[in-house]
């Protein structure tokens, strides 16, 4: 399943300045056809913002693989691309690690610091220092394995990080913690496996289209057509 959310850039700084929501077009899919769906309707959706192929394009994703297959999709149709590893979810990630280890919160800070500056290596380095401190500390390998895993993220998006720290001063976006919002409201009802009722992939992705055209505000373009059509059938 996935979700894209496809906006200007002067719509983010709108936003951010007045608080309010981003006018933005929304994609998704719970097809599973290797992502071709959802690459289709992201083009589709980033046409619709303007897109052109003098286009630069700032790309925002958590750091799974299927979502930079989503971006590197857009190549050939823009003039390029900037990858960033979303802040949102690095600070979730360290966020997880300090819930485990409490004790070491200082310096998970630390390392995190590194990042929001723009220091990779130097915020893995000091996650090296943090695993050796918790091995000689005998800490359980399940809590070490919190800190390894931030390691990890970092590693596999290493070319994705930038100085966050510089876009925000610049009023750069940097997060896409704004649309996130969005994203998780287009999922929470019943697509989670924690809940107790769930749509079929088929009957997730019916219901996807409907709430990405009322999020993307396009549902007057098609609300005439469907009670059209229902007016046919009741005849």
């Amino acid at each position: 399943m996935g979700v894209t959310s496809v906006f200007k850039a002067d719509s983010h700084k709108k936003a951010v300045n007045s608080n309010t929501a981003i006018p933005n077009h929304i994609a998704a899919s719970a097809i599973n056809d290797g992502g071709k769906t959802i690459n289709k309707y992201t083009l589709d959706a980033a046409k619709k913002e303007g897109m052109s192929k003098n286009t630069e394009i700032t790309a925002f994703c958590d750091g799974a693989a299927n979502c930079w297959s989503i971006v590197n999709s857009l190549e050939g149709h823009c003039k390029s691309i900037t990858k960033i590893l979303d802040w949102y979810h690095i600070r979730q990630a360290y966020d997880r690690a300090k819930i485990a280890l409490p004790d070491y919160t200082e310096s998970l800070d630390s390392s995190k610091y590194k990042v929001w500056h723009g220091k990779p290596k130097e915020a893995i380095n000091k996650l090296n220092e943090l695993t050796k401190e918790l091995e000689s500390n005998k800490v359980s390998e399940r809590k070490i394995d919190k800190a390894a895993s931030i390691k990890s993220y970092l590693l596999n998006n290493i070319d994705k990080l930038v100085n966050y720290m510089e876009r925000k001063e610049a009023n750069l976006p940097y997060t896409s913690s704004i649309a996130e919002t969005i994203v998780e409201s287009q999922i929470n009802t019943r697509f989670k496996r924690k809940q107790k009722m769930q749509w079929t992939r088929e009957n997730a992705h019916n219901v996807l289209q409907i709430k990405s055209t009322m999020h993307s505000n396009e549902w007057n373009l098609y609300e005439v057509n469907i009670d059209n059509q229902l007016s046919l059938k009741a005849a």
